[in-house]
C-alpha cells in the first residue's frame, strides 16, 4: 500500500485562534446555490394545486341569470346589492375556481358584456354561474 498520506492520517484538525468555529447551518447554506434540482419544489407544488372545471349551464339557469341582469340593469339608480357566484379561470393551467361576491353593482356593459361592481371588479357575463339580489 502507499505509503505516501501516512504523516497526515493521524494529525488532529487544525483550529484557528482568531477565527470562530462556522456552525453547520451557515456550512451548509454555502452550497445551497449548487442544489441539482433547484425550482423543483415550486413545480411540484404547482402540480398538485388542484382546478375545477368550468360548468355549462342549463338553458333554465341561463334564463333566470339573464332575468335578474335585465331587473338589475332598470333598478341601477337605487344602487342594487347582489351576491355573484362566477368562475374564475386559472391563468397557469386548465380549469380555475368558483368565487363569490357580494357588492353594489354600478354598472352592466351589455357591449362588453360584464357587470361592474362598487369595488371596481368586473365580471364576464359568461362566467357568472349564480345571480342572487339581496
Amino acid at each position: 500500500m502507499d505509503k505516501k498520506y501516512d504523516h497526515m492520517i493521524n494529525r488532529p484538525r487544525p483550529v484557528s485562534p482568531t477565527r470562530p468555529r462556522m456552525s453547520l447551518s451557515r456550512r451548509a447554506a454555502q452550497f445551497a446555490p449548487f442544489a441539482a434540482l433547484t425550482g423543483f419544489d415550486g413545480v411540484i407544488r404547482e402540480t398538485a394545486r388542484q382546478t375545477e372545471a368550468e360548468i355549462t349551464l342549463e338553458e333554465e339557469e341561463i334564463g333566470a341569470i339573464d332575468r335578474c341582469l335585465r331587473q338589475l340593469k332598470q333598478d341601477l339608480p337605487q344602487r342594487p346589492v347582489v351576491r355573484v357566484r362566477f368562475f374564475c379561470p386559472d391563468g397557469r393551467k386548465s380549469g380555475g375556481a368558483f368565487e363569490t361576491r357580494r357588492g353594489i353593482v354600478v354598472k352592466i356593459d351589455e357591449y362588453l358584456q360584464n357587470i361592474t361592481l362598487q369595488n371596481g371588479e368586473n365580471i364576464p357575463f359568461r362566467h357568472i354561474v349564480q345571480l342572487l339580489r339581496e
